[in-house]
């Protein structure tokens, strides 16, 4: 739903900036 992809927005960018450094 709406709701439940707003509240994982943030913890997917976070987890994206995270793959993201390990991978360099």
């Amino acid at each position: 739903s709406l709701v439940v992809r707003s509240v994982l927005q943030p913890f997917e960018e976070s987890l994206f900036t995270v793959f993201a450094k390990i991978a360099s």
